[in-house]
């Protein structure tokens, strides 16, 4: 544990930095809602495209899933994540059932990777997984009042 909270501190700066950019977002979306809208599908889709090639590249190293789910991990996130990037307007419509679809792949993928792996860690990526899915349910359910 002595080393987790080391990490922490000799990284206080970065996390510092992501808290400010955190409230400088979360001020701008306050002020220009639509702009953020845009700004929000974009991001996603940078993060699953990033996801998307990890995935990618995990397909080349030995692993102990199935490289079937880890291509069509890697093909969903791509696939959403240019989606995302190059037309973050027509994203935005559609975002939460998009975004929906992708937690429930990532979820059960995270699912799939903690179960097979079981190593230190596994329980925090299986909780990760869980919550994913359980987020992409409610996406699913509540996709109107959100919009």
């Amino acid at each position: 544990m002595g080393t987790i909270l080391g990490g922490f501190a000799r990284s206080w700066w970065l996390l510092s930095l992501f808290g400010l950019i955190s409230i400088l977002f979360g001020v701008f979306a306050i002020v220009t809602p639509a702009q953020s809208m845009l700004a929000l599908a974009w991001a996603i889709g940078v993060v699953s495209l990033a996801e998307g090639v990890s995935a990618l590249v995990a397909l080349f190293f030995p692993s102990l899933l199935s490289k079937a789910w880890v291509a069509l991990y890697a093909v969903v996130s791509i696939v959403f994540g240019l989606l995302a990037i190059l037309r973050p307007e027509a994203v935005v419509g559609a975002v939460l059932i998009l975004l929906a679809i992708w937690l429930l792949v990532a979820g059960v993928f995270r699912l799939v990777f903690a179960l097979a792996t079981r190593g230190p860690g596994s329980l925090l990526v299986g909780l990760t997984g869980v919550l994913a899915i359980l987020f992409g349910i409610a996406c699913f359910m509540y996709s109107e009042a959100a919009l």
